[in-house]
């Protein structure tokens, strides 16, 4: 496994999406996304290019993250650690090497992933809760089939973000809902500024017949830190 990372930046926060939303969190964000363009959507733009130095991309060693994360946690007694991007699987060695450190400090390991990589499930016991973006056609990603169907292997614990901002991408959820079954968690988020908490609101309790008909575990999500920060504000 090798011993260095990409890193954009490293904070302490409240944990805006997901199981854990509203808990004070430590963030580790990786430098660098797999995706050829961004989302439509995208908010950390300045984390997207692997080697971009212009916003504070910066080549760690394990080792000085982890000592980063036991400092800046114990300055508030926070045992909650999210990993997240850009995208944390395309350093999967690296990944891998983190959360084994950091697993083994005695810290709840969230890992967020844009869900077009393949989860390395055979490190769950090391991963507390996997956050995967399920990705509707307004993200202007395209996932592959393959992809779909390892959310069928998340766990009760893990959770599906999926950011909607049209009728299409609500029906893709219903879709994903009805042939994949997913066990987890799912998460409808609206894109910000171009859906509406009720509108997602009263979709969720309009379609309660196909989710108990699916088991499926469908919450309202926000993101809690855009509410109470601001959009555009980094390192919340």
């Amino acid at each position: 496994m090798t011993d260095s990372v990409n890193i954009s930046e490293i904070f302490t926060s409240i944990q805006g999406e997901g199981p854990g939303t509203g808990l004070p969190t430590t963030f580790v964000r990786f430098q660098g996304c797999s995706r050829d363009e961004p989302c439509t959507y995208c908010d950390t733009l300045y984390a997207f290019k692997p080697e971009d130095t212009l916003y504070g991309g910066k080549v760690y060693g394990v080792g000085d993250v982890v000592a980063e994360v036991v400092n800046l946690s114990s300055r508030c007694g926070i045992k909650r650690v999210c990993i997240t991007g850009g995208e944390p699987l395309a350093q999967e060695n690296a990944l891998k090497r983190l959360v084994l450190y950091l697993n083994g400090a005695g810290f709840f390991i969230e890992v967020e992933t844009n869900g077009l990589e393949r989860i390395p499930f055979g490190f769950n016991h090391s991963v507390d809760c996997w956050l995967c973006d399920y990705k509707l056609p307004s993200s202007g990603a395209v996932l592959l089939s393959e992809r779909l169907r390892q959310y069928g292997r998340l766990r009760k614990q893990d959770a599906l973000m999926c950011i909607a901002g049209t009728s299409e991408d609500l029906d893709c959820v219903l879709h994903m809902i009805r042939i994949i079954q997913p066990r987890c968690q799912i998460y409808i988020n609206p894109i910000w500024g171009q859906m509406e908490l009720k509108t997602l609101a009263e979709w969720i309790l309009n379609n309660q017949h196909t989710f108990h008909a699916h088991e499926a575990n469908v919450r309202l999500g926000m993101q809690l830190h855009k509410y109470t920060w601001g959009s555009n504000q980094r390192g919340v």
